[in-house]
């Protein structure tokens, strides 16, 4: 049986319209552990131009707050 993504209907077009317009700067999904922010990502990495815009994944250097911006 395969999974549906429900929900975020509203965050994945607004993500999908700036993709589309070219807007500047990165796209930051936020929010508590648990609530699908990495499908959210894995769904709107699909309207990405790889020809015009970058992705840069970061990965957390450790637990604490914002480690992934640490060395």
């Amino acid at each position: 049986m395969p999974w549906r993504f429900v929900g975020r209907a509203e965050q994945l077009d607004r993500i999908r319209v700036a993709l589309k317009e070219g807007a500047s700067g990165p796209i930051l999904i936020t929010g508590e552990s648990g609530i699908g922010r990495t499908a959210v990502l894995s769904r709107a990495l699909e309207y990405v131009d790889t020809a015009r815009d970058s992705i840069i994944t970061v990965r957390p250097a450790g637990a604490a707050p914002l480690a992934a911006l640490r060395p």
